[in-house]
């Protein structure tokens, strides 16, 4: 007769198998997924230890560790990922969202509040250049239910997977979602201009991990060269339907702030550059003013 395989071998083995493939973060992974399988979250999985997985249940989670061994992300086997506390949708069609941006998100909220406090708590006009799966634009709305934003991508799959998670959460009245490049031909006012876009240079490529390489979309991964292209446009388009005092935020790559000031150097009617780093100490967010 076969021995039973509980959650706790299960889990044992499958970070132990996950470790051998490349996978940064094996146990976690190997959780996730068994919590997937057996519809429990993580905490229920070490309350359930010595529960056997039936052969059915067995079946799925291999097929589960075989993908991710197959340096599938974590987030696209699950179809989500959790950022800003809410859980987003997820397809390869859109970049899958990291920690990062959660501080540009902070430095967003924090200028909306100085804005209103300006403004007679009126709300600023918001526009997302390339929204993705919505992380940013669904969260400023969660977190500001009086907030409205206009949003563009050049992907339609990525529209829908963002319009989904709006309607999921709830914010779908306030978004307005435009199909195609930058500002997709709208020409404001904004009073705040917001962006995570491509800014990995093509000469970085083969350095990234498989999991990014072979499954996230590259048009929202590499920007030219020095992986300035998008960005550059961002700022010298954005800055032309600006309204006085708005603000650019941007989060960039590692080591980019240099080149980008010599962006920004030509541009008068930047009046003011600002930075917040990440808990490494890099400068993940730009935010300029007009």
């Amino acid at each position: 007769m076969t021995e039973p395989l509980l959650i706790k071998d299960a889990l044992e083995k499958s970070a132990e198998y996950l470790r051998s493939r490349g996978s940064s973060s094996p146990r976690l992974d190997a959780e996730l997924l068994l919590g997937h399988t057996l519809c429990l979250s993580r905490l229920q999985l070490y309350l359930n230890f010595d529960r056997p997985l039936t052969e059915e249940e067995k079946g799925r989670y291999r097929g589960l560790l075989k993908r991710r061994a197959g340096h599938e992300p974590v987030a696209y086997i699950l179809g989500e990922k959790e950022f800003m506390s809410l859980a987003l949708h997820v397809t390869p069609a859109v970049l899958i969202p990291r920690p990062e941006t959660e501080i540009l998100v902070e430095e967003v909220m924090k200028r909306i509040d100085e804005w209103r406090g300006l403004h007679h708590e009126e709300m600023p006009n918001v526009f997302e250049v390339g929204i993705g799966c919505g992380a940013i634009s669904i969260s400023l709305l969660h977190h500001f239910p009086e907030l409205k934003i206009r949003a563009s991508d050049r992907s339609a799959p990525a529209l829908e997977v963002a319009g989904d998670n709006a309607r999921r959460h709830g914010v779908m009245e306030r978004l307005t979602l435009l199909h195609g490049d930058l500002f997709a031909g709208d020409a404001g006012p904004f009073d705040f201009i917001i962006s995570n876009p491509p800014y990995i240079a093509e000469t970085e490529r083969d350095s990234l991990a498989p999991d990014i390489l072979e499954h996230e979309p590259h048009e929202a991964l590499f920007a030219g060269p020095e992986g300035l292209d998008v960005i550059s446009r961002i700022i010298r388009e954005g800055v032309k339907i600006l309204a006085p005092d708005g603000w650019i935020f941007l989060e960039i790559g590692k080591d980019q702030l240099y080149k980008i000031q010599e962006v920004i150097k030509p541009i008068e009617e930047i009046k003011k550059v600002l930075t917040a780093e990440d808990h490494m100490g890099i400068v993940r967010v730009l935010f300029l003013q007009k």
